[in-house]
């Protein structure tokens, strides 16, 4: 049954889908402007289905536009707003190659005039949804008060429950607080998270949480751009077994990092071991992922997976030795900095 109610006198049945040929499914196709143009009749369910899909992935501003088209429309945008489950939030620069440092706003594709402009869609979007799973977020710039302004009604809202987490950011040492508080919120349903910091990790992940996939780097840790200091790994080191104590679990860790990761440290392997990891990909630009191994004995009996990439040290021995259950091994050289090399 449909949830909308036409304001009438009469009563009619108000599902689309119990006769097209019903007095107001005939009004739904009425253009709501004049015209002189030859009327063609369409199919109402088929043209119905088309708005609603082209809803869910049009830019939010062409969506809400299709509205104006007729009554039918309008209620298609509708269901189809009330259908979507995701929120795409980017925050950048106006036109960094210009040095135009400005920040910019894009909410569902379409570009935002102002904050303001953004938080409105932000709030409409979630208002309208019967419920948001999945956030999506570019942060490439470095005020982190914008930031937490427009995440603050997803932090909020009892519509977000979300299963998807997905980040991306520019800057190394940017610690995200507000990302903390909402894997805190949702720590229960969270079966994905992508790019979250080793620092923001260590604070938020506990024994409730369970996931399918995770992918963490050290950037966030990074200072005075600083990626090889013995300092650095020391503390990456730390959080590592941090991570391994808090009763988190995951099946699939991919980890990025400069260097520093090696397969043979004993905190790295309790953490991989206490988390459950059976599938790991490692990014490194520089040094060896397994180093001062005498491939005599197991490191990780439930290891399935293993991928390295990077311009990287590749393991000359026996990884049947390391890894007894390993069923698939990748290694993909490039150099991370200046591109594949030729």
């Amino acid at each position: 049954m449909s949830e909308y109610i036409l304001n009438s006198n009469n009563t009619y049945n108000v599902d689309p889908y119990y006769n097209r040929n019903c007095h107001w499914m005939k009004s739904l196709n009425t253009p709501m402007y004049p015209t002189t143009s030859t009327a063609v009749q369409l199919d109402p369910l088929i043209m119905s289905e088309i708005i609603k899909k082209f809803t869910l992935i049009a830019p939010i501003k062409n969506a809400l536009s299709a509205r104006k088209i007729n009554n039918l429309s309008y209620i298609c945008v509708a269901s189809g707003l009330a259908r979507n489950t995701e929120l795409q939030i980017e925050i950048k620069h106006t036109n960094a190659n210009e040095y135009d440092f400005r920040p910019s706003f894009i909410v569902q594709g379409s570009n935002m005039k102002s904050i303001e402009e953004a938080l409105s869609y932000i709030n409409l979007i979630i208002e309208k949804s019967r419920l948001i799973t999945k956030l999506d977020i570019v942060m490439e710039i470095n005020d982190i008060s914008i930031f937490n302004q427009l995440l603050q009604p997803v932090l909020e809202s009892d519509k977000c429950i979300l299963t998807h987490l997905l980040l991306r950011r520019r800057y190394c040492g940017q610690k995200l607080p507000i990302i903390v508080n909402l894997i805190k919120k949702h720590r229960k349903t969270l079966k994905q998270i992508k790019r979250i910091g080793l620092s923001e990790a260590v604070e938020c992940f506990n024994e409730d949480i369970n996931l399918t996939s995770v992918s963490i780097m050290n950037f966030d840790i990074v200072n005075n751009g600083d990626f090889e200091g013995d300092d650095l790994n020391d503390r990456s080191s730390q959080m590592m077994f941090q991570l391994g104590e808090s009763g988190v679990t995951f099946s699939h860790l991919s980890y990025t990092t400069y260097t520093g990761f090696d397969l043979t440290n004993t905190s790295i392997l309790t953490m991989l071991r206490k988390c459950q990891v059976k599938s790991l990909r490692i990014t490194m630009q520089k040094g060896s992922p397994i180093s001062s191994c005498l491939y005599t004995k197991s490191l990780l009996d439930d290891l399935l997976e293993l991928e390295l990439v990077g311009d990287i040290a590749k393991p000359t021995g026996d990884l049947n030795i390391l890894f007894p259950n390993l069923k698939h091994f990748l290694y993909s050289n490039k150099n991370l900095a200046h591109g594949p090399p030729n």
